[in-house]
C-alpha cells in the first residue's frame, strides 16, 4: 500500500463514512420478532444476533422492519473491529443486498458499507465482490467519485481499467497535476499500441497545459517513432518543437515528415502554411497554401486559410472571393454561409447576402441563427413584405420547427406586419412561433427600441424636426399603456417617458421615472448601463457610482457592473484611482478572461505608470477581441507614452487594413498626426483617447 492504513481510513471514512447514516436508525432491541404470524422466540448471541441464518432466505421469515434492524447489529460488529473475514457477520453482510426488498437507495448504503469494510479489513476478494454488487446495481465505477476510485486504486495498482478509470476521474475534477503520473503510468505500461498513442497524445496534453514542453516534445518524438506514418503525429510534434525552439526549428522539423503524407501533398503544405501562420510567417503561409492548391485546387482547408488571412489584411473582396469559392464547395457550411453573409454586410453588398441566405435556407434543413440574420437584414433593408412572406409560407409549410428567436427578434417581426398595417396577420404567426408569447410586450419593445434608436440618431444629427416627432410618438406609447393596469404595461410606459425626456435633456425627470423598478425583475441588465449613463450626462458621478453600488449590493456577481463602474471613475479628468482599483479589481475576480475586463484593468495600470504590465494584460485582451477599436487604441497609445511611437503607429497601420479596422482610417490618421504634433511627456492619458465607452 502507498499511503498508509490510517491516512487511507481517513480517505475513507470522509467519503463512506456514511452518507446513508440516518437510512439504518436502531430500533428499540426485542428478544421476540413476528414470523410468519406466529410469535416465536430467537436465540441471540452475545452481540444479539441470530445464529443459524445461513440457509434460511432473509425475505422467507421476517419483516422489513426486523430486517433493518438485524443489519444495523450486524454493522455495529464491524464498526467495532468484531468483524474479522470468517466471523458470521462478515459472511452475511451482503446477503442483505440480495435477499431483501430494500429500495434501490439503501441497496445503495449497502453497497457503501462493503466498499468500506473490505478496504477496512484489507479484503481483495470482498472488494471485487463489492464492485460486482456495484455493477449488478447499475452503479458503473465511472459515476463514482475521484476518491472512491482513488481507494480501489490503492488495492489493485495495476489493474489497467481501474488506473484508467481514476485517471480520467482525477482529469475530469480539474486536477492535471495529480492525474499526470497516472497517464505517465497508462503510457508506459500498455502494450497495445494503439492505446499507447491515445494515452501518449493525453499525456502532452496535459504536459502542455502545465506549461511542461520539453517533456511533451519528449513523448511527441517517443510517438512518431512508433508511429512514423501519422501525419496528425507529426504536426503535434512540430507544434512542441515551435513552443520551445520556434517556427523555423519547427518548420524544418515538420519537412522529415513529408513522406507522412504521400497521400495528399496537398495536405502537407497545407500544414505547413498552418505552421507559418500560428508563427506570424504571413507571407510564407500564403505561399504555403499556393502550393496546396497546386496539388488540389479545391482543398478546403486551404481556402478558409487564404480567406481568413485576406480578410484580416482588410482586402475583403478577395476574403469574399475565397468564400464563395468554398462554399461552392461545401453549400451546406453554415459557419461558411455567415461568415459570407458578414463580408457582404461590410462590403456594403446587402443584397448578396440576403440572396446567399435565402438559397442555402431553400435547400437545407432551416438553422436558427441563419433565420434571425435573414429576418434581420430583410428588416434592416426595409423589406417588409419579405419578413411577412418568409413567415407565412414557412410556418404554412411547417418548416420551421424551433426558431429559438428571442424578444428583439419577435419583436422585428411584428413591427413588420405592423408597418404593412397587417396586425391581425402578425398576431396569427406569432401565436404559432410562441403560443405563451405576451404581443402586447413585443408589440411595445418593437417601438420602443425603434424610437429610442431614431432618437439617438437623430440627436447626433441635431435633426429637432424628426426628434419631436419621436418624443410625441413615445407620450402616446406612453398613454396607451396607462389604459391597462398590469405591472408589465406600467414598467413599459416608465421606459416610454424616460426616454422621451432623455430626448429632452431632461435626465433628472429620465431617471426618475425609472429608479422605482431597479429590484423589479422586469429591469432587466441594459437598463441599469442606461440609468447610469443618464447620470453620467448630468456629470453627477456620485449619483452614478451610489446607484450601481446599491445594484451590486444585491449583485455582486455582476462583473460587468463592477467593471462598468471602476472604468468609469478612472475615465475622468480626476480619476479616482483608489476605488476603480478596487472595484476594477473586484470585476478581474470575477471574470479574468473576459476581454473588457483585461482592457480596463490595463487602463488602470497605465493610471498608475505600470507601462509593461498594462501592455501584457492589453495584448491578452485583444487576442480575445482582435476587432475591438477601443482596445487597439488604447494598446497604441501606451506604446507611444512609453518612447515606442513607431511600434505605436505600426499597431494602428496593421488594424486599419484589417475588416474592422477600415471604418476607422480616418481616426487612425488622425491619431497618428496627433502624436506628431504632441510631445509625448505632455500628453494626459484621455488626450487621445475617446471617453465615450459601451456599456459592459
Amino acid at each position: 500500500m502507498k499511503r498508509s492504513l490510517s491516512v487511507l481510513l481517513g480517505l475513507v471514512l470522509q467519503l463512506l463514512l456514511f452518507v446513508g447514516c440516518s437510512s439504518w436508525k436502531k430500533k428499540p432491541h426485542s428478544s421476540t420478532v413476528e414470523m410468519h404470524g406466529e410469535d416465536q422466540s430467537l436465540v441471540y448471541n452475545e452481540y444479539g444476533l441470530i445464529h443459524d441464518m445461513k440457509e434460511v432466505p432473509l425475505d422467507s421469515f421476517m419483516k422489513k422492519s426486523f430486517q433493518l434492524e438485524l443489519y444495523q447489529q450486524y454493522r455495529n460488529q464491524c464498526l467495532q473491529d468484531n468483524c474479522t473475514q470468517d466471523s458470521e457477520a462478515r459472511a452475511n453482510l451482503s446477503r442483505f443486498f440480495y435477499e431483501t426488498k430494500f429500495s434501490s437507495s439503501e441497496k445503495n448504503y449497502i453497497i457503501r458499507d462493503l466498499f468500506y469494510f473490505a478496504i477496512k479489513y484489507q479484503d481483495e476478494v470482498e472488494l471485487v465482490e463489492a464492485t460486482e454488487k456495484a455493477d449488478h446495481a447499475d452503479l458503473k465505477l465511472g459515476d463514482k467519485s475521484k476518491e472512491l476510485l482513488s481507494i480501489i486504486y490503492e488495492f489493485k495498482p495495476d489493474d489497467e481499467e481501474i488506473l484508467y478509470q481514476y485517471a480520467f476521474s482525477t482529469m475530469k475534477a480539474g486536477d492535471g497535476k495529480e492525474a499526470l503520473p497516472l497517464i505517465q503510468k497508462l503510457y508506459t505500461q500498455t502494450k497495445v499500441q494503439k492505446q499507447k498513442v491515445n494515452y501518449g497524445l493525453i499525456l502532452v496534453n496535459l504536459y502542455e497545459s502545465e506549461e511542461m514542453f520539453t517533456e511533451a516534445k519528449k513523448v511527441y518524438a517517443q510517438l512518431r517513432k512508433s508511429d512514423t506514418n501519422n501525419p496528425e503525429l507529426c504536426y503535434r510534434w512540430a507544434k512542441s518543437i515551435q513552443k520551445i525552439e520556434g517556427t523555423n526549428s519547427a518548420v524544418s522539423s515538420f519537412q522529415s515528415c513529408k513522406k507522412s503524407y504521400s497521400d495528399s501533398l496537398a495536405q502537407y503544405y497545407f500544414t505547413l502554411g498552418r505552421l507559418h501562420l500560428e508563427g506570424d510567417q504571413v507571407s510564407k503561409a500564403r505561399d504555403s497554401f499556393d502550393q496546396s492548391f497546386i496539388h488540389d485546387k479545391n482543398y478546403g482547408p486551404a481556402i478558409l486559410a487564404k480567406a481568413i488571412i485576406a480578410e484580416e489584411q482588410g482586402k475583403i473582396k478577395e476574403a469574399i472571393n475565397y468564400n464563395e469559392k468554398y462554399l461552392l464547395l461545401n453549400p451546406s457550411d453554415f459557419k461558411t454561409v455567415t461568415k459570407l453573409t458578414d463580408l457582404y454586410v461590410l462590403n456594403k453588398e446587402n443584397e448578396k447576402a440576403i440572396t446567399v441566405l435565402s438559397n442555402v435556407m431553400s435547400k437545407n434543413k432551416l438553422d436558427s441563427s441563419l433565420v434571425r440574420k435573414y429576418v434581420v437584414l430583410l428588416f434592416d433593408q426595409k423589406k417588409y413584405r419579405e419578413v411577412t412572406t418568409f413567415l407565412s409560407d414557412y410556418l404554412e409549410k411547417n418548416k420551421i420547427v424551433d426558431l429559438d428567436l428571442n424578444d428583439q427578434y419577435m419583436a422585428i417581426m411584428y413591427s413588420s406586419f405592423q408597418y404593412l398595417n397587417e396586425n391581425k396577420l402578425g398576431v396569427k404567426y406569432l401565436k404559432k412561433i410562441n403560443p405563451q408569447g405576451n404581443l402586447f410586450q413585443f408589440s411595445v419593445l418593437s417601438q420602443l427600441e425603434y424610437y429610442r434608436e431614431a432618437g439617438i440618431k437623430f440627436r447626433s444629427e441635431k435633426d429637432q424636426k424628426n426628434l419631436a416627432d419621436i418624443r410625441e410618438d413615445l407620450e402616446v406609447l406612453y398613454q396607451q399603456t396607462k389604459l391597462n393596469n398590469k405591472e408589465e404595461y406600467q414598467f413599459f410606459g416608465s421606459l416610454a417617458r424616460s426616454f422621451k425626456f432623455d430626448f429632452e435633456n431632461n435626465f433628472e425627470q429620465a431617471i426618475s421615472f425609472l429608479a422605482p423598478w431597479q429590484d423589479n425583475e422586469l429591469f432587466a441588465p441594459q437598463y441599469i448601463y442606461y440609468v447610469s449613463e443618464l447620470y453620467m450626462k448630468l456629470k453627477d458621478i456620485k449619483g452614478m457610482e451610489s446607484y450601481l453600488k446599491k445594484h451590486l449590493s444585491k449583485n455582486e456577481k455582476d462583473y460587468q457592473a463592477w467593471n462598468f463602474l471602476g472604468y468609469t471613475l478612472l475615465d475622468q479628468n480626476r480619476p479616482d484611482l483608489e476605488n476603480a482599483e478596487k472595484y476594477l479589481s473586484k470585476a478581474y475576480s470575477l471574470a479574468p478572461q473576459d476581454p473588457y475586463v483585461l482592457d480596463s484593468y490595463a487602463w488602470l495600470l497605465y493610471h498608475k505608470k505600470d507601462y509593461l504590465k498594462a501592455i501584457k494584460f492589453l495584448n491578452m485582451a485583444i487576442k480575445k477581441a482582435p476587432h475591438e477599436w477601443e482596445m487597439v487604441k488604447h494598446l497604441a497609445h501606451i506604446h507611444h507614452v512609453n518612447g515606442e511611437t513607431e511600434l505605436a503607429n505600426k499597431i494602428l497601420s496593421q488594424f486599419a487594413q484589417s475588416a474592422a479596422g477600415r471604418a476607422m482610417n480616418k481616426e487612425v490618421e488622425a491619431l497618428i498626426n496627433s502624436w506628431a504634433s504632441i510631445p509625448q511627456d505632455q500628453r494626459s492619458p484621455s488626450s487621445d483617447i475617446d471617453s465615450e465607452r459601451d456599456s459592459r
